[in-house]
């Protein structure tokens, strides 16, 4: 019985075992939550998710960007999805065997965080405050259905500007708007130039956005009166352009030429100078109407403030500006957004002007004695703008201005009366210098005082690429004085007790710093080639005879009555060795020659030598590494050589590095280069050179920074050394006879070229 039990028990627990490996995370549905700064894609889950693999599928498309989520199942209604975002264009669900790939479209290039919990997986995106161009719409099967259009009675809002293409002498903008709307184009040639475009029943944010691009020097956009929103674009100059609807999207373009035939006729073009524009008084255009085209328009001067007499030129369209003095003055020294490495402009830009720029519309103003205030309500009428005046401002005021653009007018007039503006919004606030220095101390007073006052919040954010020993010391420096910012370097987590107001600032300065660094793949070639030649030439002469009665050639003299001679002459008087005897050391001997009688009293002995040898050689090396931007990396291989040292009879081991060093740091830089403070080094022990039994180490270095681009090669260092070595050593004078003299005389002619090259080329991880 128990062995039956027992069998039961281990099946129960092989059944509960297998199901515990075939148990995967259920994904049921997909959100998507928008926000005004970031925008979130959620994942819910049954139970917790491990944060999954993200990639980019294609190394030059950051547009496309993949989830690998493993052991998942997803029970989505649609495995397609599409959103109305800024930033995310949709999504795509494809299932394997033991993962599923979550596909997300991107309308541009993007950063992004993923965490998750208890509710699911979670990867949220910033929303890029600039204008982007707009990326051609993916194709996706079976798309869902549109999100729900405002109601009829809302006003219209302006979602989105952005540069849809560019080609010489063309550029074409979209407008995306909520929802359909009429609109009134309002050309203007007369300097300043631009385009306004009135949206009827539209209310929106305000815009102001540098463009410089062709003619377009940049995009403003505002709330006019009457429920008119207003889109003012600054050119250099206008030739023609062209206006169409497409449902809520509003095409403008601006071209050179003529429009092309294939432009559908709903376009309307301008190619008529305009003398003058509407202004804000221009007849909204009613609901199912036409499309007025531009027209020259006349537009009486306004009427001249109380009994103050005022002269002014025909009024143009005027825009107010989006931001306040102090919001210009930091959007100046602000760095530009970050744009795609295709999309990055490199035109100058000024830090600093220097002075103030006025963009309102120039006026002729002639006041005498005239009273302040009045003169207050009249620019405000002319710039559409809302002001308040504090009751304490009063004063007199003359001037004499020909041509002066209004906002400028007004600055010249705060500043000899002592008063000072705030705008706030579409309001401009107008008091005296003293008063609103109070009023803006008395603020900062007030919001100081809240900070003391209010609960603390606790948070912890745990870093994935940045340590936190190194955001440390930057993030205090954003935190109130009741602030305090706790690490913990185990985890890499930050522990943070700050007022809610200073949490979302510590949030958004750590999603900056806590980014992820990309990685360069380095490689460097060292190429080092050698030739070698050799050419020797030598002879030796050997001669030797005798003359004596023993072998029957006697002299006949009485003095010497027997000779001998030859090279040297031994102990015994026997001749040997060479009469002449300059061979080569390194020299094959080449032929060999005895000569001689009979009776052996005359022998005659020649040995040419001679060598001639060629040798070729090339060494190659390439070291490899991969490091993080602004990280340097090292590697080296090769040997050591010990060397030995006898001091007081104590020896002592040194090892030396015999090896191929390579020492970078690369920092890629806005345009998608690289450069790299590179260090190379290769040492090569020289065996047949030895000191005290000891190789001899041959150096070649290169230390540099240089700049190259992705993917592109950079000579860093070369060297070619050329070595000819020519000799003769021979018998004097008789070496020099011409022709013969190259029998008594040995030649040796040696030459070598060496030459070295090194080459980097990085390669950026993407």
């Amino acid at each position: 019985m128990s062995k039956a039990i027992t069998r039961t028990v281990l099946i129960l627990l092989l059944i509960a075992f297998g199901l515990g490996l075939d148990a995967k995370v259920t994904i049921s549905k997909i959100e998507y939550f928008p926000g005004e700064d970031f925008v979130q894609l959620h994942m819910q889950t049954d139970k917790i998710l491990p944060i999954p693999d993200i990639f980019y599928p294609e190394k030059d498309n950051l547009k496309r960007l993949v989830m690998r989520v493993k052991d998942a199942q997803f029970q989505v209604a649609s495995p397609v999805m599409t959103f109305d975002s800024p930033v995310v264009q949709g999504l795509k669900v494809q299932a394997g065997a033991d993962y599923a790939d979550v596909e997300i479209l991107l309308k541009g290039e993007a950063n992004y965080r993923v965490f998750t919990n208890q509710t699911g997986l979670y990867i949220e995106f910033p929303v890029l405050k600039g204008l982007a161009a707009a990326p051609a719409p993916p194709v996706l099967p079976a798309p869902a259905p549109r999100a729900a259009q405002p109601a009829a009675g809302e006003p219209v809002s302006l979602r989105d500007v952005r540069l849809a293409s560019q080609e010489p002498g063309r550029i074409r903008f979209e407008l995306a708007l909520s929802r359909e709307t009429d609109y009134h184009v309002i050309p203007i040639e007369q300097e300043p130039v631009r385009l306004a475009i009135d949206l009827k029943n539209a209310q929106s944010r305000r815009i102001s956005k540098a463009v410089n691009l062709q003619n377009v020097k940049g995009i403003r956009g505002g709330n006019n009166s009457n429920g008119i929103y207003r889109v003012v674009f600054d050119l250099s100059y206008l030739k023609h352009f062209a206006v169409q609807a497409k449902g809520s999207m509003l095409q403008v373009e601006f071209f050179d030429g003529p429009q092309p035939e294939a432009a559908p006729p709903a376009l309307a073009a301008a190619a008529a100078p305009v003398t003058a524009a509407a202004t804000e008084s221009d007849p909204p255009v009613a609901a199912g109407e036409p499309q007025p085209q531009p027209a020259a328009q006349e537009v009486a001067a306004p009427a001249p403030a109380a009994e103050n007499p005022v002269r002014l030129q025909p009024a143009r369209a005027f825009f107010g500006p989006e931001k306040s003095r102090a919001e210009e003055e930091t959007a100046q020294t602000a760095p530009a957004a970050e744009k795609p490495a295709a999309e990055v402009d490199f035109q100058k830009k000024t830090v600093d002007e220097g002075r103030p720029q006025y963009s309102g519309e120039p006026y002729d103003f002639s006041f005498k004695n005239a009273d302040i205030s009045n003169i207050l309500k009249f620019i405000a009428k002319v710039s559409g703008l809302n002001m308040v005046i504090n009751p304490n401002v009063t004063g007199k005021f003359t001037c004499e201005l020909v041509q002066v653009p209004w906002d400028q007018a007004l600055e010249i007039m705060l500043k000899v009366n002592g008063l000072d503006m705030i705008q706030e919004g579409n309001i401009l606030r107008i008091g005296r210098v003293e008063d609103l220095a109070q009023e803006a101390k008395r603020r900062q007073e007030l919001r100081e005082a809240r900070e003391q006052e209010g609960n603390l919040e606790v948070s912890t954010r745990t870093l994935s690429y940045a340590k936190v020993g190194d955001v440390q010391a930057i993030l205090k420096k954003q935190m109130s004085p009741r602030g305090e910012l706790v690490i913990d370097a185990r985890t890499n987590t930050l522990i943070i007790s700050e007022v809610p107001e200073r949490i979302k600032v510590i949030d958004g300065l750590i999603d900056t710093l806590d980014a992820a660094n990309p990685q360069v793949q380095i490689e460097a070639r060292i190429v080092e080639t050698s030739s070698e030649a050799l050419n020797t030439f030598g002879i030796q002469w050997g001669m030797s005879g005798v003359a004596n009665s023993s072998y029957g050639n006697q002299t006949n003299l009485i003095f010497p009555s027997s000779v001998k001679f030859g090279g040297v002459v031994d102990s015994t008087n026997n001749p040997m060795g060479y009469v002449v005897n300059v061979p080569t050391a390194d020299s094959v001997v080449f032929p060999k020659l005895n000569l001689g009688n009979i009776a052996g009293t005359f022998n005659l002995d020649v040995a040419l030598s001679a060598l001639s040898s060629k040798g070729k050689a090339r060494i190659i090396s390439s070291p490899r590494t991969v490091t993080q931007n602004n990280m340097p990396a090292e590697i080296t291989q090769g040997e050591r050589i010990p060397i030995q040292t006898n001091q007081n009879n104590t020896i002592t081991t040194q090892y030396i590095n015999a090896a191929l060093e390579l020492k970078i740091t690369p920092q890629i830089t806005a345009r998608g280069s690289v450069i790299m403070l590179v260090d190379i080094k290769n040492d090569i022990a020289d065996f047949s050179k030895p000191v005290n039994g000891m190789p001899t180490i041959k150096t070649e270095t290169a230390k540099t920074t240089v700049m190259a681009n992705d993917g592109g090669t950079i000579v860093i260092g070369g060297l070619y050394k050329v070595n000819e070595d020519r000799s003769n050593t021979g018998v004097p004078i008789l070496s020099k006879i011409p022709l013969l003299g190259s029998l008594f005389k040995n030649s040796r002619r040696y030459g070598k070229t060496q030459e070295l090259m090194i080459f980097v080329t990085p390669r950026i991880i993407k």
